[in-house]
């Protein structure tokens, strides 16, 4: 935002615009904090009234510290390619095909559920960090859808050709 000025107005955002879409988000914006506290909870429980917790750095730890150094790199090198589109499911003023957008089509998605993954890693807690993912998989796949809708309506083929060399999430892979 500072350096693009103001957001796509939230009214251009194609997700607000049906109810379904707006319950979507509210369930994800409800959903990922409850998993997040309910790991954080555990966390402190152990470490604090039990000896569960292995004392010095874990795998937990370097798993979940690097997951989310990287997935803080990712969003801002993702973000700053993107601009005042970003956070909306709205078209940018041109398609972004470089940066992390060279690799994937959604980086900014692939951040936060690493973020979010790596957060429950970090707090020891693995079925947390499994929860969040299938909570991020199956909202990102319904906004994703989304969104490729709106940008096939503006870009066309142009676009087309860049989802069909570039996959979703993962390099490669998905």
């Amino acid at each position: 935002m500072v350096k693009y000025g103001s957001l796509v107005p939230r009214s251009a955002d194609k997700q607000v615009a049906s109810w379904a879409g707006r319950l979507s988000f509210l369930a994800f914006v409800m959903v990922v904090p409850l998993l997040h506290w309910a790991a954080m909870y555990r966390y402190v429980g152990l470490s604090l009234y039990t000896a569960a917790l292995p004392a010095g750095t874990t795998l937990y730890d370097l798993v979940g510290g690097l997951g989310m150094a990287a997935a803080t790199a990712l969003n801002v090198a993702a973000s700053r390619e993107l601009g005042p589109a970003y956070d909306r499911v709205a078209a940018p003023p041109a398609l972004v095909t470089t940066g992390p957008y060279r690799f994937v089509q959604h980086p900014i998605y692939v951040s936060y559920m690493l973020l979010f993954v790596s957060y429950g890693m970090w707090l020891h807690s693995a079925p947390a960090a499994i929860a969040l993912l299938v909570v991020c998989g199956l909202y990102y796949r319904v906004r994703t859808s989304l969104e490729e809708q709106v940008l096939e309506g503006v870009f066309g083929s142009y676009y087309r050709d860049y989802a069909a060399r570039t996959k979703r999430f993962v390099p490669f892979v998905v």
